[in-house]
């Protein structure tokens, strides 16, 4: 959790539920019209990143990733 990238839900989400639907792992819910991811449930596989019509899912990186992949 502390290294591994996940997915960012954004400000342009419109809450369709074309992520939700097609997440193998039943990790995303609409809520609000705003898709919500469980990391708990997340297998990092980022269907939903790829599938997004608005394009209103990014890859996060977490801090101590991409302090560790930096350039010595």
């Amino acid at each position: 959790r502390w290294v591994s990238p996940h997915p960012a839900v954004g400000e342009g989400c419109t809450g369709c539920g074309t992520c939700a639907q097609n997440c193998p792992a039943e990790a995303i819910t609409i809520l609000h019209e705003q898709a919500h991811v469980d990391y708990g449930r997340c297998i990092h596989c980022f269907c939903c990143q790829e599938l997004c019509p608005e394009r209103a899912i990014a890859v996060h990186y977490p801090r101590l990733t991409r302090w560790w992949a930096q350039p010595r």
